[in-house]
């Protein structure tokens, strides 16, 4: 099997100054364009971010979205940044781009770790520990050592936070970036206990907004459990989104609208309807989702489920009896 360097690099630890020094000739070569899109290009320090980086090309290409680098320059120059949470994506290695279609890759601008945890500090920083402006590319390495394309440079500014959001990141996040973010999803008992508190006093900080989406994907695996503990184990009527109807509610009135997950947010609320039997709830969100967020990989996840959908229905529909 085949892997790029960027994409070992990718995984090991550290930092270090990009060897880029800007986009390559082999760009037009290859024909192919990156475009980076910031969520927000305003946040609070420490408020995860989310960038999203648009593949298009002039010609058919196969490319692998997992050997994408990210640079921050936090003042001194662009230096790599690694994004924890990009490492579990399940992309296809050596998908096919084609002329006058995109693909969408995104990654979290957030709590990471930098050194490795002990008892008392569990090696966490914030990706924008201070105020100002900072800048990020990615760049890209193509199959067979051709020179890495980069994107275009985007700015983002950060503010010292105000009113429930002052009081959290001083109080509770200053000193535990990691409760920001998945990365660190093996959290002590006490600190575990502790992130749930903060997202009930917190129930509409941006700061936490990753943080909860993973606490609703853990509360759907325990409601799946419970419902397959009442069960016969030889019960195998599927899942009914009135099981569900808790957590359902709770995601679809969440107030996301100031972060930079309500993507996910919808995306989540989608995947646990098909789970659990609600089609036309699925069908109605991922709607939304596309109208509300169309350059995103969230909505390209959305479109390949509708049109698989209707693929779907079309076969039935030909093969059931007049």
């Amino acid at each position: 099997m085949i892997f790029h360097a960027v994409a070992i690099a990718f995984l090991a630890a550290g930092a270090r100054p990009s060897p880029l020094g800007g986009p390559s000739d082999d760009a037009e070569t290859a024909g192919l364009s990156l475009r980076l899109i910031p969520a927000k290009s305003n946040v609070f320090v420490g408020e995860p971010d989310k960038l999203t980086l648009q593949w298009s090309t002039k010609q058919p290409l196969m490319i692998d979205r997992l050997g994408v680098n990210l640079y921050l320059d936090a003042g001194e120059g662009f230096k790599e940044y690694r994004d924890c949470e990009r490492r579990n994506q399940p992309y296809q290695f050596g998908e096919t781009l084609q002329p006058g279609s995109a693909l969408w890759s995104t990654y979290t601008l957030g709590a990471h770790q930098v050194r490795q945890g002990s008892a008392s500090n569990a090696g966490f920083e914030f990706a924008l520990p201070r105020a100002g402006k900072y800048r990020v590319k990615a760049a890209y390495t193509f199959i067979g050592g051709r020179p890495p394309i980069e994107s275009n440079t985007v700015t983002i500014e950060a503010q010292w936070p105000e009113g429930r959001e002052k009081d959290l990141f001083f109080k509770y996040l200053q000193a535990r970036p990691e409760f920001t973010t998945t990365c660190n999803a093996s959290l002590a008992a006490d600190d575990g206990e502790r992130v749930e508190k903060l997202l009930r006093d917190y129930a509409h900080s941006l700061y936490l907004a990753r943080t909860r989406l993973w606490s609703w994907q853990r509360e759907d695996g325990a409601v799946a459990r419970r419902v397959f503990a009442g069960r016969s184990p030889m019960d195998r009527t599927p899942l009914q989104a009135s099981e569900a109807q808790g957590l359902l509610q709770e995601i679809d009135s969440a107030d996301f609208n100031g972060s930079a997950f309500d993507d996910e947010r919808l995306v989540l609320a989608a995947q646990l309807r098909d789970k659990w039997g609600d089609h036309q709830g699925t069908l109605r969100i991922y709607n939304e989702l596309i109208a509300k967020y169309p350059e995103s990989e969230a909505a390209e996840h959305a479109r390949e489920w509708v049109a698989r959908e209707l693929a779907k229905e079309n076969r039935e529909s030909k093969e059931s009896p007049e």
